[in-house]
């Protein structure tokens, strides 16, 4: 991540299926779990925002 951008911390409860899934997804692409989350978060946002299914607040 840059140094220069802002950022916020974020704290995700997980059942630990779905953790395990995550952990096994970041070894195959060489990946930290945060790194992995993120990855996951910004596929999904930029395929929300092409589909028009963006969150609403």
């Amino acid at each position: 991540m840059k140094k220069d951008t802002e950022t916020k911390r974020v704290q995700v409860t997980l059942p630990l299926e779905l953790y395990q899934a995550l952990q096994q997804q970041a070894q195959e692409e060489l990946r930290s779990i945060p790194a992995q989350i993120r990855q996951i978060l910004k596929v999904n946002l930029l395929s929300q925002e092409q589909h028009g299914t963006r969150l609403r607040k």
